[in-house]
C-alpha cells in the first residue's frame, strides 16, 4: 500500500494550480464537466475548499488506518515528497 503523504502546502498548491488551469482552458473533466472560475473560487464544492476543510483530518485518519494495516502485516510505503516517489519508480523500473 502506498501513501502519498505530501505537505499541506504542496497539496493546496497543486489543487489551486490545477483548478485554475482547468478553468482557464475549459478542459473537460469526468462526464464532460467543465470547471469554472466561479466553481473554483466561490463554490462550497470547490476542490480548493475541500483541501482546506479536510486535509488535516484526513491526514490524521490515514495515519491511524495505515498503522493498523502495518500491524496486520500489510507493507505500507509512505512518500513525503515527489523526489522520493520519482526515485522509487526509477529504482523499481531497474529491477523489472
Amino acid at each position: 500500500m502506498i501513501w502519498l503523504n505530501y505537505s499541506f502546502g504542496l497539496v493546496l498548491y497543486r489543487a489551486f494550480t490545477r483548478s485554475v488551469i482547468r478553468a482557464a482552458t475549459r478542459q473537460p473533466l469526468f462526464s464532460g464537466n467543465i470547471e469554472t472560475f466561479r466553481q473554483t473560487f466561490l463554490s462550497r464544492e470547490s476542490i480548493i475548499w475541500w483541501v482546506l476543510k479536510t486535509y488535516h483530518l484526513k491526514r490524521r485518519s490515514y495515519a491511524i488506518l495505515l498503522q493498523e494495516k502495518k500491524a496486520k502485516g500489510v507493507n505500507v510505503i509512505e512518500f513525503n515528497s515527489q523526489k522520493t516517489v520519482d526515485a522509487y519508480i526509477k529504482n523499481s523500473l531497474r529491477t523489472v
